[in-house]
């Protein structure tokens, strides 16, 4: 086989990233009253911007619209104080009931994964492609010249914050008897300064609709990019900007929790604890990193303010087991039986198409929103609606017929592309974009909730006692026993002919199929 295409990222292998960090940490705990005990403490961080100990770095400039050397790629952030409080009260004086709360802000300081993707960037690295419709390597030319290809410059704010949480509890614990005790928790977080990623190279929104071309179409000829091939008015040819992603801290998030457990020791052959969550978790951006998922409108990150990817509304969980009271002789005695069982509901999730708002301009946004829709739990076609429709600027020919129906003669459609399409086809048979008529979609972000998790794991043992140190011991355990199908994700690409569709199953845990697995063991202890 022959290769007619190669592609790599050209840059320096030995990067020397330096980040100088000191901690220092201050607390104290007294008793107030006998019955309550007071926690204080305050801690300090500095952490230095991450730098390149030979100056490799270069970011991209927005207001210049060029690249330029950053030794240092942001400031310094100098003021991570992290004050915390909490305590510990015993309303009665009994030992059987007791009050904590606490209260603290906690500092989150970027590590060197936040900057690395700056020595990717011109000077120091260089996107080159090979390609050609033959072999592009031959005997008579081995080392054929490459051409730079589109440019998509990693970028950080230079005013990059460093995040904090604010983190609040309330939790009530009473010992209802010697074995058994109950516990309610109230669970607080406020995220700031999280980090996002806003694509600067994103058509502006002017009145509420994209622009056709983008703000940076090309490098100037003033940047350090190969000045002699940047010569040109035009700016330089390498440097097509094909998007362009800055990371900056202007993400924000809310997470809020009631929690419920019941505990019970051992006693009468019964052990068990439960668990319930109810709980809610509002963000921009889900993602640790902030580095792979776009803002829909880079200019107003407010409008990605949703559901967290990993909001869960309603969690249970109970594991516990049963030793049988049975101890006539060996066959009967030492079974034990026990249970594990999980129970949730779906991840929220988003439904998305690409749109093409100018030449060369493509945007995954959400589609606008029609009608309320909600999850059937039917892997058929879980959206309780998954019409699609488009608007057109007239009325459209017999034929050929568009890939959706115009939204004005389907009025049942609860997604609609947020574009306008010409009614006059191209020879292709397509309709294409009427310019400057796109616009981020409606459909909020993580309205939808997806499918929800069951699973049920039961085991039985049977311990046989051969001689005081010798113990045989047999174990029958049953995953997923009831084989309920946790069902994955839909299809959420609203112009996909299987939008709406589940083709797979989601992995709960230990299995990659979601079915029934059982397993036995055999063990000799001593």
């Amino acid at each position: 086989d022959k290769s007619n295409l190669f592609t790599d990222l050209l840059g320096s292998g030995n990067n020397r990233i330096l980040q100088p960090a000191y901690d220092a940490f201050a607390q104290d705990s007294f008793k107030w009253k006998p019955n309550f005990t007071l926690n204080i403490g305050l801690r300090y961080a500095w952490n230095s911007t991450p730098s390149e100990a030979s100056g490799r770095f270069t970011n991209f400039d927005t207001a210049n619209g060029t690249l330029v050397s950053a030794f240092q790629p942001y400031h310094t952030n100098n003021k991570n104080f992290q004050p915390r409080i909490g305590f510990a009260w015993d309303p009665f004086k009994t030992g059987k009931t007791s009050i904590r709360a606490a209260y603290a802000i906690m500092t989150q300081s970027p590590t060197t994964n936040i900057v690395t993707g700056l020595s990717s960037n011109p000077l120091f690295a260089l996107p080159v492609s090979l390609g050609s419709s033959t072999n592009a390597i031959t005997l008579e030319n081995p080392f054929p010249a490459g051409t730079g290809i589109s440019l998509g410059p990693f970028a950080i704010n230079p005013n990059f914050d460093d995040a904090y949480a604010q983190d609040w509890n309330l939790t009530i614990q009473r010992q209802l008897s010697s074995t058994l005790g109950v516990e309610v928790a109230y669970v607080g977080v406020k995220g700031t300064h999280l980090q996002i990623l806003q694509n600067i190279n994103q058509p502006f929104v002017t009145n509420g609709f994209y622009s056709t071309t983008r703000p940076f179409p090309t490098l100037p000829a003033t940047s350090p990019v190969f000045p002699s091939q940047c010569a040109t008015a035009s700016g330089c040819p390498l440097g097509n900007l094909s998007g362009g992603g800055q990371v900056n801290t202007g993400g924000n998030s809310n997470y809020n929790a009631l929690w419920a457990t019941i505990n019970k020791h051992f006693s009468h052959g019964l052990q068990f604890q439960s668990s319930y969550t109810f709980s809610k978790s509002l963000d921009y951006n889900s993602l640790s990193t902030g580095e792979s998922l776009l803002l829909q409108n880079a200019y107003n990150p407010r409008g990605d303010y949703g559901l967290s990817e990993f909001d869960v509304r309603h969690r249970f969980v109970l594991s516990g087991f049963y030793e049988l009271p049975f101890k006539a002789n060996r066959l009967v005695s030492g079974w034990q039986l026990g249970v594990t069982q999980q129970a949730q509901t779906g991840s929220p999730l988003t439904p998305t198409l690409a749109i093409g708002p100018g030449p060369g301009i493509s945007l995954t946004v959400r589609p606008d929103s029609l009608q309320r829709v909600t999850g059937t739990g039917s892997p058929s076609q879980y959206f309780s609606n998954p019409v699609v429709c488009e608007n057109y600027n007239g009325p459209l020919p017999a034929s050929p017929n568009p890939a959706f129906p115009s939204c004005s003669s389907t009025p049942n459609a609860a997604f609609a592309a947020p574009c306008t399409f010409s009614n006059v086809p191209t020879s292709s048979g397509a309709f294409p974009v009427v310019p400057g008529t796109c616009h981020p979609g409606s459909l909020g972000r993580n309205s939808i909730t997806g499918p929800g998790f069951l699973n049920t794991d039961f085991s039985v043992t049977k311990n046989t006692k051969i001689t005081e140190r010798l113990n045989l011991q047999f174990r029958c355990e049953m995953f997923d026993v009831l084989n309920h199908p946790n069902f994955g994700n839909p299809v959420l690409t609203a112009t996909s002919g299987s939008f709406g569709h589940i083709q797979s199953t989601r992995f709960p845990t230990g299995d990659f199929g979601s079915s029934r697995q059982i397993q036995f063991a055999l063990k000799l202890l001593f």
